[in-house]
């Protein structure tokens, strides 16, 4: 599997895992607004730790938005893992090794609601099984199946990657990878677990090189089939 991403990109995003980690404590328990009041000197020992500086993360926490829009309110907003309004569910990610750092920092107290994994379409690598091991050197080791055996009371964001690059999107209009999707699909019914699925994640990202037309069928096609 390839994601598209340059070498700079994946130092970017790793950053952000990096950041989002430590906005864990922000967002998990109280409101953002009484989080980032919380300046203790162990609280910024915390994070500052990890060579970050403590009062950028704490005035990032105070920026973010926890209202939500009517438009979005959903009619299972009383189950277990959906938020209540004006909260979110923070998810940790973007690989394994990430995730269990994120647990060694904060090992109680502050788990999140979620974890992260991601895969390819043209497989159930990283799914049921680990990626290959050239992509997990690259962009970190995928298992969606461990993260559910090992972080229990947690949801899971899926990102299912397609790229318009190497026919991937055509192939997958094509219905070259239904096969795959049913296997996931069998998958997802054995694990009892909700799951966040992100179709072509990152979709109107340039570096992805989606037709926005195409997109849309193989996005539909998806759905019928799960």
């Amino acid at each position: 599997m390839y994601t598209g991403y340059s070498q700079s990109g994946v130092i970017l995003m790793k950053r952000l895992c990096l950041i989002m980690l430590f906005l864990a404590p922000l967002s998990c328990g109280d409101s953002v607004h009484n989080a980032q009041n919380d300046r203790s000197p162990k609280h910024h020992e915390s994070i500052e730790s990890a060579g970050i500086d403590s009062e950028k993360v704490l005035n990032m926490a105070g920026k973010i938005r926890t209202n939500t829009d009517p438009a979005y309110v959903y009619e299972f907003s009383q189950s277990r893992f959906v938020p209540p309004a004006g909260k979110t569910l923070l998810m940790i990610g973007q690989d394994i090794d990430t995730i269990e750092q994120y647990y060694e920092v904060f090992p109680q107290g502050h788990n999140p609601s979620g974890v992260m994994a991601y895969w390819a379409i043209n497989g159930m690598q990283g799914v049921d099984r680990d990626n290959a091991q050239d992509i997990a050197a690259q962009f970190g080791r995928q298992n969606h199946q461990l993260l559910v055996d090992t972080y229990p009371d947690t949801v899971l964001q899926s990102g299912l990657w397609i790229v318009g690059m190497w026919q991937i999107l055509e192939q997958a209009r094509q219905d070259k990878f239904n096969h795959v999707i049913r296997d996931f699909s069998r998958w997802l019914k054995t694990i009892d677990r909700p799951l966040y699925l992100r179709i072509g994640y990152e979709f109107d990202g340039a570096h992805n090189e989606l037709d926005p037309e195409q997109y849309k069928i193989v996005y539909r096609k998806i759905v019928d089939i799960m």
